[in-house]
Formats: C-alpha cells, sequence, structure tokens
C-alpha cells in the first residue's frame, strides 16, 4: 500500500504541476502556508494549486477551517479519478466544488464539528458521513486545518 500510495502521489504532483499562483498568498502564520510544512497533505495541496481560486482561501484573511484530506484519503479516490478530475475544465469545475467542501466558514474545534451546522465556504451545507479527523490540528492566524482520512462528497 504505502509504495501505491507514493506513486500515487508522484502522479499527483506531475499532473498538479507546481502552480505558482498561491505562493504569494503563502506567510509562515497561515493556513497555506503551514499546508507546505505537513508532508501527510502533499496530495492536497497539489489539488489545490490545479485549483487557485479554492486555494486563496487559505491565504485569506477569513477565519476558516480546513478539512484536509490525507494523502491516503486522495490515492483512495484512485488514478482514473484523479486524472478526471484534472485533466480538463469540466474536471476542474469538479475538483473546486470537491474542494471547497472542505473548507468551511468559521473557526471550528473537532468537538464542535459534530454538533455544529457546517457550512462551506461556498454556502453549502457538509455532512461528514463518518469521515474522522486524524492528528492533531493545525492552528493558523486566519483558521484551523483538521486532517481527515477521507473525502466529503
Amino acid at each position: 500500500m504505502r509504495k501505491f500510495v507514493g506513486g500515487l502521489l508522484l502522479m499527483i504532483m506531475m499532473v498538479t504541476g507546481c502552480q505558482p499562483s498561491l505562493r504569494s498568498l503563502e506567510t509562515n502564520s497561515n493556513l497555506l502556508g503551514k499546508l507546505g510544512n505537513h508532508a501527510e497533505l502533499v496530495a492536497f495541496e497539489g489539488l489545490l494549486n490545479k485549483v487557485p481560486k479554492v486555494g486563496k482561501y487559505l491565504g485569506g484573511k477569513k477565519m476558516i477551517t480546513v478539512l484536509a484530506p490525507s494523502n491516503e484519503a486522495i490515492a483512495a479516490l484512485g488514478q482514473d479519478t484523479l486524472l478526471a478530475l484534472t485533466a480538463n475544465k469540466s474536471g476542474l469545475e469538479k475538483l473546486s466544488a470537491v474542494l471547497s467542501g472542505h473548507i468551511l466558514q468559521g473557526k471550528h474545534t473537532i468537538a464542535s464539528l459534530d454538533s455544529s451546522k457546517l457550512v462551506s465556504v461556498n454556502g453549502r451545507p457538509v455532512n461528514l458521513n463518518g469521515i474522522k479527523v486524524i492528528g492533531n490540528p493545525i492552528v493558523a492566524d486566519n483558521g484551523v486545518m483538521l486532517v481527515v482520512d477521507g473525502i466529503i462528497r
């Protein structure tokens, strides 16, 4: 499994490329800057670079909570799905919708995820459907990032 995840991560990075458009918003203290310090989120970072209009939330000033899927959660989508989400404009629109669903309005704690009415930055309700937070919260000036073990659909 480890070899598969590593290969899939390499494929994601090759497909998504590293676009410089988000780098200008990155600081050491915001969510975008903190994202790059976590190896378990390399795939998520690569996908955000593919749709900078979503990635920009992590470099913004509004308080948000990012439910960042781990590398393994993204790998579980499979190669065909990842290619479909990154290959063309239609796929990128779907990717944008999926990633936007992982960014919540306001700052939430792990405990409040179960008791709060969750709303994404695009105004849609978010249901975790059994997705669990793994690891410790990553706190930044503009919110918190929680690593999750699945993809919100």
